[in-house]
C-alpha cells in the first residue's frame, strides 16, 4: 500500500524539482532560498566523533547523533523527497532523527571501544564513503592533538576491482597505518 501510495505522489509531482545544499564555513550559497530548496547552514561540532549541529532554514535547529556533513545531506535529501511528496509533518520526523545514534545503522560509525584507544567500525563501501569516514577520524585525532589512524582496509572477493586502487589511495592520504 505504501509503495502505491508513493508512486501516485510521485507521478502527481513529477515536473517539479527540488534543491538542497549545506553552507559551511560561511561561505555564501548561489542558490536562493525559496519553497522548493532547503539549505543546512551554522554547521558545526563540539564532539566530531558523536554528532553534528546545523539549522535548516525555515525548519529549526537539528541535532544529529551520528556524525558527518555527508549525513546532513542525506537527512536533506530525505526531506527534499518528503516535502515533493506533501509528507511534511517536520516535528514527527525531527524527534525521530534525535532518537538515531552511531549503533543505529549496523556497519556506518559504530563505536566498539573509546579506551585505551578508539575502535570504530565503517564498512565504507565506495571511494566517496571512505573518504568521508576518514575525515571524521582526522576531525577527532586533530581535536585530542595526537594519535594514529590506523586503519583495516579490505575489499570482498572479486567484485569492484577496478575502485581498490581509489580506495587505497584515499587511505594513504589519511591513515598513519594501513594494514
Amino acid at each position: 500500500k505504501s509503495y502505491d501510495f508513493l508512486m501516485k505522489k510521485a507521478i502527481n509531482q513529477r515536473k517539479k524539482s527540488f534543491s538542497y545544499s549545506l553552507m559551511t564555513n560561511n561561505a555564501k550559497t548561489d542558490s536562493e532560498s525559496s519553497e522548493n530548496s532547503l539549505i543546512a547552514k551554522n554547521i558545526f561540532s563540539n564532539e566530531p566523533e558523536k554528532n553534528i549541529e546545523f539549522e535548516i532554514e525555515s525548519l529549526g535547529k537539528f541535532k544529529l547523533n551520528i556524525p558527518g556533513e555527508y549525513n546532513i545531506s542525506n537527512l536533506l535529501a530525505a526531506f527534499s523527497v518528503m516535502k515533493l511528496l506533501g509528507l511534511e509533518n517536520w516535528e514527527k520526523y525531527r524527534q525521530r532523527i534525535l532518537s538515531i545514534n552511531q549503533n543505529f545503522i549496523k556497519g556506518r560509525w559504530n563505536i566498539i571501544q573509546k579506551k585505551p584507544f578508539w575502535a570504530i567500525v565503517d564498512f565504507a563501501h565506495s571511494p566517496n564513503a571512505l573518504e568521508r569516514m576518514l575525515k571524521i577520524a582526522c576531525e577527532m585525532k586533530k581535536k585530542n592533538g595526537s594519535g594514529r589512524i590506523i586503519i583495516v582496509f579490505g575489499s570482498a572477493g572479486e567484485r569492484d576491482r577496478e575502485k581498490r586502487p581509489v580506495m587505497g589511495e584515499i587511505t594513504s592520504k589519511y591513515a598513519d597505518i594501513i594494514i
